[in-house]
């Protein structure tokens, strides 16, 4: 393996010499590339070079070229001269040159690989330079369709040249500081494995920047551009898939897809759980406006990455178009990402509900019916219905509000990810959360007695059992037969008190208005009347869900394809054993 140190420089007479020094004790030939600096700055960098000794080769360029340039200018030097391998190193003395024996053997053992830096900062980093890499990192992200690149900015890189070269060849790479992001990402493409090393990076406080505000930032922006949609291109994706359909002439709306529906319990959680840590952290120590610009990017990541969820939201608005009379957004890719922004501006404020001190406290109004009130005054609990439209997550600020004692049943075993993110952060709540599959004939009794106590028990009733349809009721949802679990209401009637929906339902940039409706008074009763009973109460409750979905289109988050339904299974009629279960 024969290695070269290979460096970039324009304008950085001062701290060359010092690099040069610093690279001497590694017995490595140096290439130092002199960008077109002003002629007192040239005339410094030649001497500089000359004082060096002969390890030392300078090319210079006539005119700025730019960094991209100028290190492409090397690996060609270095290349015709037979190097196998090019270390480039800034000239400005940020990166540590002590790394350089662990850059040597990673290549030594991995000679196809790139090794990079991820760089590793102290108290002299400027603060917009490190929010800038943030959103680097997002696009990143996209145009990789995945998080394995952790810093794709760190010039301080050991290249295989064979790869390098026969790169440079097929596309054109960004000539300055979009180069680079653009090389790395465009390696990984083409299956170069790329090693990651952290390393210490500092910012000298006498140090020169050569970086353009607005020109580099365009360049960049045009760069990431360039690759999304060399992304989109490698991929072939298709943002609005059709799929093979037929149209119920009763109905007017599309079918039930000819292929099966995997069930939403059955659905894998998307991201890493390093990614979403990363995220919580970034939310409580970079502030909310870097939170949300970040959120951005990942969420163009899920939009295009995530054909399944996609689909859904585009049958969920075209049912919602149809069922409306053309009165709700009409079916559009506009209208398919806006859906996609609504959830992300969701998760913001779950974030601001569950930190006990957010940065933003969501202003719920809570006005409560009369007959609600009438009810609370006695000093005695409610059975509540939500769904997944909207965002429930604020009945943690109820709760701590009316100084309220929840218990809310879920199933949450699919989402394992993200419950470690929300027990990371060590919530005191009033809450008490129950799994639905942990629910036996002991935990109906408890809820009772809470119940009787003045707790309030909330529970989905928007999804199908986790054990598939066979206890479901089958009600026309937007003009379409849909399932929706019998075990909410059976739980519902077995504890005797009033039965309400509630929908918590976004008006405003931090206004949420909480929608409540009565569904009954109670739903025990004679035991030869309770289906139709329950099945009533369901049929009031998806009609309300209707009505939610009118208000506020695009904060319908089930994301999967709601009206599918297991070919093997339909909804059936509790059955007496049934009727003690759930």
């Amino acid at each position: 393996m024969q290695v070269c140190a290979l460096i970039p420089c324009y304008r950085h007479r001062h701290r060359l010499a010092q690099t040069l020094m610093q690279l001497r004790q590694y017995d490595l030939p140096c290439l130092v590339i002199d960008d077109g600096s002003e002629p007192d700055d040239a005339a410094a960098i030649a001497h500089i070079c000359e004082q060096a000794g002969d390890g030392v080769q300078l090319i210079r360029h006539n005119r700025n070229r730019g960094k991209g340039a100028a290190v492409m200018t090397g690996f060609q030097a270095a290349a015709t001269q037979g190097f196998s391998h090019a270390l480039q190193i800034d000239a400005d003395g940020q990166h540590n040159t002590q790394d350089i024996p662990r850059f040597l053997n990673q290549a030594q053992a991995s000679p196809e690989a790139v090794i990079t830096g991820i760089p590793q900062y102290d108290q002299s980093v400027p603060r917009h330079r490190l929010y800038a890499r943030y959103l680097t990192h997002a696009w990143v992200w996209i145009e990789t369709l995945s998080l394995e690149l952790k810093d794709t900015m760190c010039g301080f890189r050991l290249y295989p040249l064979s790869a390098v070269m026969a790169l440079i060849q097929q596309v054109n790479i960004g000539q300055r500081m979009d180069f680079d992001t653009d090389i790395l990402v465009r390696l990984y493409w083409q299956g170069v494995p790329v090693i990651q090393q952290p390393t210490r990076v500092i910012y000298p406080q006498d140090g020169r920047s050569n970086f353009r505000p607005w020109q580099d930032n365009l360049l960049i922006s045009w760069m990431h551009t360039r690759l999304v949609c060399g992304m989109l291109k490698r991929q072939g994706l298709r943002l609005w898939p059709k799929r093979r359909q037929t149209v119920d002439p009763q109905q007017g709306c599309p079918s039930q897809p000819t292929t099966p529906s995997i069930h939403w319990a059955k659905t894998r959680e998307r991201g890493s759980l390093k990614g979403l840590m990363l995220m919580s952290w970034l939310y409580r120590h970079g502030g909310r406006p870097l939170f949300k610009a970040v959120l951005y990017f990942v969420v163009a990541y899920f939009f295009l990455t995530g054909r399944n969820a996609r689909q859904a939201s585009a049958d969920y608005l075209q049912r919602l178009y149809q069922f409306t009379g053309g009165t709700s957004p009409k079916p559009s890719l506009k209208h398919n990402w806006q859906h996609f922004l609504n959830f992300s501006q969701a998760i913001i404020t779950r974030l601001d509900a569950w930190h006990q001190h957010g940065q933003i406290t969501p202003q719920v109004d809570t006005q409560a019916p009369d007959t609600l009130k009438q009810h609370l005054s006695t000093g005695k609990g409610i059975f509540i219905l939500v769904s997944h439209m909207g965002n429930i997550e604020l009945c943690r600020a109820l709760a701590e509000h009316k100084s309220l004692r929840l218990n809310i049943l879920l199933h949450s075993r699919n989402a394992e990810k993200i419950n470690q993110v929300v027990r990371s952060l060590q919530l005191d709540t009033p809450i008490r959360l129950i799994q639905v599959d942990d629910i036996d004939p002991s935990t109906s009794i408890d809820l009772a007695q809470r119940i009787e106590a003045g707790e309030w028990v909330i529970m989905a009733a928007d999804r199908t059992p986790v054990s598939g349809a066979t206890r479901t009721f089958e009600i026309p949802f937007l003009g379409q037969p849909a399932l929706f679990p019998q075990g909410p209401f059976i739980l519902a009637s077995l504890m005797r008190c009033p039965v309400y929906s509630m929908f918590c339902l976004k008006t405003s940039a931090h206004q949420w208005q909480v929608h409540w409706h009565e569904i009954a008074d109670h739903l025990n009763g004679p035991r030869k009347t309770r289906w139709p009973r329950l099945q009533h109460a369901c049929e009031t409750y998806v009609a309300q869900l209707e009505q939610a979905c009118q208000r506020q289109p695009l904060q319908w988050f089930n994301f999967y394809d709601f009206w599918a339904r297991p070919h093997s299974m339909s909804p059936t009629q509790p059955t007496a054993k049934q009727d003690h279960t759930l």
